[in-house]
């Protein structure tokens, strides 16, 4: 049933219009103005709100501004004051107060069901942005099989994660199990990347991203990426993690999230607890539960395993016959050190099946990166200092190495450029200079 929000300035109406919701098993919030139905609003997640359309301290129009604007998927009904007046832009449909309460009660029931399928649709399209990382844990290696036991461990309780490992080794699987496995596991997963999550605490939580909580309610929200919010959005996602609430733009008013919140971040865990090596200090002062997931180069052993499992999926994707794992597939995966991790293997499954067009995958399908130094094809400095006659463009030179020293290691970092900055020991935005002056294009992930 649905959760209702009753704004009006008359306790006798507000009781009348209760006691007859209940009937149909809605759970039911009163307020006897738009300041408490603004708090109200901020505090919980509704489904339905009915309101007058005089208030004591102020018009119904500024009720539904402010319910639009933390959520845009809420239907607001309104309690006209006389049957044929209908002039109340916004409103998701107008009940007399001389009807019967009976119409009340559909209209209550018909704006609730709006507002569930507005947030399946919600959900549903952030499902499939994510759709191809859903998959479960695979691997029996000794690494799974602990990370299998920790997660369990971890799942009952509601404190948040914190998430490490490279990229693409399977964050979002580890938070999808751990939401999986919980008592949550009924209600939505919800993930934000960095990006996106960094425009929701420098911004503000605006009305579509606060229908999306709205609709993951209860659930589990992963926070990925959290190394790539900028500093300025750090004490946000601090109150967020510390106290369940989001703040707004613009304001000192703060939207209450009721998820389990898991965080994700690239690197080891040992650099993340490093204070030197990892920029959000708070991360070494929060109770946050910690979780690492191991590389691919780690768990060599679960290769064969996934090589199966993603033939048969890429198989399916393309509408053709799986092909079998060819001798000799898995011995040259295990020479290869996976830069790229899980997500790498399983690219270079996919492409192996536009390559081969026979019943199984042969090693020649397989097309590895060839091995870069990072001094290779670097001009030579032999006898520069050791015959002073010789000039040389020194300036040339140390930009030409600096170029290539920054393309091996974005390539060695699987194109995660997060990854190469802390490598070089240099800022993001310091990369990000660098790669446009030297037109730089990062390798696709």
């Amino acid at each position: 049933m649905a959760r209702i929000l009753l704004v009006d300035g008359v306790l006798e109406r507000l009781q009348t219009a209760a006691m007859s919701l209940r009937e149909d098993g809605h759970s039911l919030w009163i307020a006897r103005g738009v300041s408490e139905g603004r708090q109200a609003l901020l505090s919980a997640f509704f489904d339905v709100v009915f309101t007058s359309q005089q208030l004591p301290d102020g018009q119904a129009a500024d009720l539904v501004s402010a319910a639009q604007s933390i959520d845009s998927a809420l239907p607001v009904i309104f309690f006209a004051s006389e049957p044929g007046n209908t002039d109340n832009p916004g409103a998701f449909d107008i009940v007399s107060r001389d009807s019967e309460l009976d119409q009340m009660r559909r209209t209550a029931r018909r704006a609730g069901e709006l507002s569930a399928l507005r947030r399946e649709n919600l959900l549903l399209r952030s499902a499939l942005e994510a759709l191809d990382q859903s998959h479960v844990l695979h691997g029996e290696s000794a690494a799974v099989r602990a990370l299998r036991e920790r997660i369990s461990e971890i799942a009952t309780s509601n404190l948040p994660v914190l998430i490490t490992g490279e990229v693409g080794s399977g964050k979002q699987v580890v938070a999808h199990a751990i939401h999986a496995t919980s008592a949550r596991r009924s209600k939505p997963f919800l993930r934000l990347t960095g990006s996106r999550l960094g425009e929701l605490l420098e911004r503000g939580a605006d009305p579509a991203q606060s229908a999306l909580l709205n609709a993951s309610r209860e659930g589990s929200l992963f926070l990925d990426e959290i190394g790539l919010v900028s500093s300025y959005a750090e004490p946000a996602i601090l109150h967020l993690i510390q106290h369940a609430q989001l703040a707004r733009a613009g304001s000192n008013e703060r939207l209450v999230v009721e998820n389990r919140i898991l965080l994700g971040t690239r690197g080891s865990l040992q650099e993340v607890i490093d204070p030197a090596r990892f920029r959000f200090s708070w991360v070494q002062r929060l109770d946050l539960v910690r979780v690492h997931v191991p590389p691919l180069r780690e768990r060599l052993e679960d290769v064969a395993g996934l090589c199966e499992f993603f033939s048969l999926q890429t198989a399916a994707d393309l509408h053709v016959s799986p092909r079998a794992i060819g001798p000799g597939v898995i011995e040259k995966l295990y020479g290869y050190n996976f830069p790229g991790n899980i997500r790498e293997l399983r690219s270079l499954v996919r492409r192996a099946y536009m390559i081969s067009n026979g019943t199984e995958l042969r090693p020649g399908d397989f097309l590895l990166p060839a091995p870069e130094s990072a001094t290779a094809d670097l001009p030579s400095m032999a006898g520069t200092t050791a015959e002073p006659g010789k000039s040389f463009d020194l300036l040339a030179y140390l930009q030409r190495t600096e170029e290539r020293l920054i393309r091996s290691t974005l390539h060695a970092s699987g194109g995660a450029q997060a990854e190469a900055a802390r490598r070089m020991g240099i800022s993001r935005s310091l990369l990000a200079y660098k790669l446009q002056k030297y037109g730089i294009r990062p390798p696709s992930r």
